[in-house]
């Protein structure tokens, strides 16, 4: 299974979806991902859906602004443009775990609660204690 870990901040505020289908409901939210530095700075945004218990977790505490540390399964969906037929892809992931790596108006390097369903390393941007197994190359 391939897993994907993101550092980045919500969107707008998380929401529940009730398909049509009468598939299982989530919450879906997105969140923006920088890379790069100044002239090359790149900002991916990153859809993010999530069921069960999580997801009220989610609804509970996730406001737009916040900044999360996410770890979860990704998935591609393409789409092609209306006007443009041009094609084009998003990034999405089916989230497993998460923790708030500063509250809404906190400063960056400030830590907040923790609010994943199991245990996982701190969020911080020291990835020394990785595993070989967590890094994708």
């Amino acid at each position: 299974m391939i897993e994907l870990t993101l550092i980045g901040h919500v969107g707008k505020d998380p929401e529940w979806i009730h398909p049509k289908s009468g598939k299982d409901s989530f919450v879906a939210f997105s969140i923006a991902v920088s890379s790069g530095s100044d002239e090359n700075k790149k900002t991916t945004w990153v859809k993010i859906s999530v069921k069960d218990k999580l997801a009220e977790t989610v609804i509970a505490h996730v406001q737009s602004g916040a900044r999360l540390w996410v770890r979860g399964t990704p998935y591609a969906t393409a789409w092609e443009d209306r006007e443009s037929r041009k094609l084009n892809a998003d990034l999405n992931m089916w989230l497993n775990k998460m923790e708030f790596c500063s509250a809404k108006g906190e400063d960056k390097g400030q830590s907040s609660k923790k609010t994943n369903q199991t245990k996982t390393q701190e969020p911080e941007e020291d990835y020394s204690q990785l595993d070989s197994d967590d890094i994708p190359f």
